[in-house]
């Protein structure tokens, strides 16, 4: 039967009732944190915000323990509490008394020894910062104590107080660490040691927390009751996978940059990314959505329906409404969308358009090819090397460019063909908005947005009469196919190829959000061979001086030749492949012949046995 009241943490009383089975507790976890925890006051009981130590404190002062003591791995020895002083003293011994403030491996071994065959009282010592300790065997007053621990945990007595106290409870050692692995694990598991996990808060205890928390952000005591319910409900949503400790700044983080109560998860997003004024909340921002689709469209050609869909995800980022249908994670990326479709049909284009109408500029656009991802060891790129390998420490790729910047749009090309180990930690960022980098640090995700590409499903080998695959491909849905059927296929093409991964989940958290792009038309074909002849004519003269111009019949030739089906299916980037053989390799040869910053006029082109060529005659506008 616990002796603590209902309202302490829940690891507390799970700690609680360990004491008359475990020698030795392990607290693994969130050991760093504050805790909610109740005091009795003359009006009643409110709670405040204690240290690990101070709750455990409490845990044990309730069994009847006359002294708990602390030892911390950087300040030493200390009580904390002790029904009779001089107790502790006469228990740990002058010798060890004597040198408290200067902690050692070899001094915390006589305290465990001492502490466990005390039989004059019941004893505790808590052992903060375990983790901080080596477990390597070559660090050796280190591993002495460790032993000394595990020996001390088969052979320790109980000490029983009395009829009326609980019967049969060890002198007891704490040991607190960040992680179980942190300690030897021929210790965590020897007899009578127990592992008890200190998960990080949840929505309950954050919410108490935010009560707490709350009277002191500017305006709140001038808000009406329900908006002051409001703001804490705010806060504790908002603070997912945050620290009651780090809670704990948003009042005075709120209070000196002089945002109100009622915008209280700005002050949170500024305790996560250093940023008091997103691009979010820019008052142009809107502006700039309601004129997206007319700008998109004159960038991305042949796209209406993508960029329909993708003005649908700014909108409700912007106002704030992601996942307003659900009880989703508040710190959830701000949108998500899987273009998916031909190649060179603009997806990319489309991704550096969004982060420039969102954050002000196409650099904003972080890119990931994800075919380098291939290998579960490459999720070392993302996330940073694990414990014990060249660049721990160093962080990865991906958390660092977030942990710089949380305003960017990442695109994560071709996702279909990263290893599916490194798909799971999608399903993280998709799902919560966070994820650990290899050093343990926590990345928000909260304020991107996140673009995945695929050409899945829309190129297939080709057989031949007796059902062999050959070493060719051709298109699933051709061009000039219904976009409706195009889509089908696409979609279906995309679901069966994460579940032949086995990882169908991950298409479930991007949901209705995928964006399938349609090949382009011959119209749209001719409309970009006009823009990259144009492009062409501008950059020969910026970069060499020579002007160019190229005659409309040159223009109807090359407008056949990229509105063939066979060059559609390779969308604009068979029109980049044209301009380039047909028009600016030839012309390289022709000019080099001509005086400087001459004029000339491309009349014709052709191809023969040599090779494209084409006819330049200087002078001609």
């Amino acid at each position: 039967m616990s002796r603590l009241s209902r309202d302490y943490p829940e690891w507390a009383h799970e700690v609680d009732a360990r004491l008359p089975v475990a020698a030795q507790v392990v607290l693994a976890g969130n050991v760093d944190d504050l805790h909610l925890c109740p005091v009795a006051t003359p009006s009643g009981t409110m709670f405040s915000l204690r240290q690990t130590h101070q709750v455990l404190d409490d845990v044990l002062t309730a069994n009847a323990y006359s002294v708990v003591l602390h030892w911390h791995v950087a300040a030493g020895l200390s009580v904390l509490s002790e029904t009779v002083p001089g107790t502790a003293q006469k228990i740990v011994g002058d010798e060890v008394w004597g040198t408290r403030a200067e902690p050692t491996a070899a001094g915390l071994t006589v305290l465990l020894e001492r502490v466990v065959r005390a039989r004059q009282c019941r004893v505790a010592v808590v052992v903060d910062g375990a983790h901080r300790l080596s477990p390597d065997p070559r660090a050796l007053d280190v591993h002495r104590m460790f032993v000394a621990g595990q020996f001390l945990s088969q052979d320790a007595p109980r000490v029983s107080m009395g009829p009326k106290e609980r019967p049969g409870v060890y002198n007891t050692v704490i040991w607190l660490a960040d992680r179980e692995s942190a300690l030897p694990s021929w210790l965590v598991g020897a007899t009578r040691v127990s592992v008890v996990s200190l998960p990080q808060p949840g929505l309950a205890a954050r919410r108490r927390t935010a009560d707490v928390l709350v009277g002191g952000l500017p305006g709140y005591q001038e808000l009406p009751e329900r908006e002051r319910a409001q703001v804490a409900v705010d806060l504790a949503e908002q603070t997912e996978g945050m620290r009651l400790a780090d809670m704990m700044a948003v009042t005075p983080a709120a209070r000196d940059r002089g945002i109100p109560a009622h915008d209280v998860g700005d002050a949170v997003r500024f305790l996560r990314s250093g940023v008091d004024r997103s691009p979010w909340r820019d008052d142009d921002l809107l502006a700039r959505i309601r004129d997206a689709a007319r700008s998109l469209n004159e960038v991305v050609l042949g796209q209406p329906r993508a960029v329909r869909h993708v003005v649908d995800v700014l909108a409700r980022a912007a106002l704030g409404l992601s996942g307003a249908q659900s009880s989703g994670h508040p710190t959830r990326p701000k949108g998500v969308m899987f273009f998916a479709g031909p190649t060179g049909v603009g997806k990319t284009e489309l991704a550096k358009q969004i982060a420039k109408i969102v954050f002000g500029r196409e650099e904003a656009m972080l890119r990931f090819d994800m075919s380098e991802f291939a290998a579960e060891h490459h999720e070392a790129r993302l996330l940073g090397a694990p414990p014990g390998y060249v660049g721990h420490g160093e962080g990865g790729e991906l958390t660092n460019a977030v942990r710089r910047n949380p305003f960017r749009l990442l695109l994560f090309d071709e996702i279909d063909k990263a290893n599916p180990r490194i798909l799971d930690k999608f399903l993280q960022i998709l799902e919560d908005g966070r994820l650990t980098d290899a050093s343990g640090s926590t990345v928000y995700f909260t304020e991107t947005l996140i673009v995945f590409t695929s050409n899945a499903g829309m190129m297939r080998r080709v057989k031949d009469a007796e059902g062999k695959e050959l070493d060719e491909y051709e298109p699933v849905v051709k061009p000039g196919t219904c976009y409706a059927v195009l889509e089908s296929a696409v979609r279906t093409a995309i679901h069966d190829a994460f579940v032949k991964i086995g990882r169908p989940e991950l298409m479930n958290r991007i949901g209705d959000n995928v964006v399938v792009f349609n090949y382009i038309t011959a119209t749209v074909a001719r409309d970009l061979l006009r823009r990259n002849l144009d492009h062409l004519t501008a950059t020969v003269r910026k970069q060499s001086g020579y002007q160019v111009d190229v005659t409309d019949g040159v223009r109807a030739v090359l407008d056949v030749e990229v509105g063939k089906d066979n060059r559609l299916v390779f969308g604009g980037r068979s029109v980049n492949t044209v301009v380039e053989s047909r028009v600016l390799n030839p012309l390289g040869r022709e000019l080099i012949t001509m005086a400087p910053n001459a004029r000339c006029t491309v009349t014709e082109v052709w191809e023969d046995e040599d090779g494209p060529g084409l006819q330049a005659e200087e002078g001609m506008r």
